[in-house]
């Protein structure tokens, strides 16, 4: 369902929580979305309380970014405007 919403809207960014509810891993779908070709080039930013996963979620899943919980206002907009200006640099 996700990847039918992502392909009709195209968002520019996606902010990607690590535990979804019906028992998705958000992980998993980070990865997913990174190895399809209609998603690939697009930003995904890991949220999780759990900050030793910021690394596997950059390094071995794919994700542009990481922001801890509980969120501070300024810092995800920092990281958000940064992974959308990297991505505009790549285009």
């Amino acid at each position: 369902m996700a990847f039918k919403a992502i392909k009709l809207r195209q968002p520019q960014l996606i902010l990607l929580d690590v535990f979804l509810s019906n028992n998705y891993d958000g992980l998993d779908l980070c990865k997913r979305l990174k190895s399809s070709t209609y998603s690939k080039g697009i930003p995904v930013i890991i949220i999780s309380c759990f900050c030793e996963i910021a690394q596997s979620a950059i390094n071995e899943y794919g994700a542009e970014d990481f922001i801890a919980k509980p969120i501070e206002f300024k810092s995800m907009m920092l990281k958000i405007n940064s992974a959308l200006l990297k991505n505009r640099a790549k285009e």
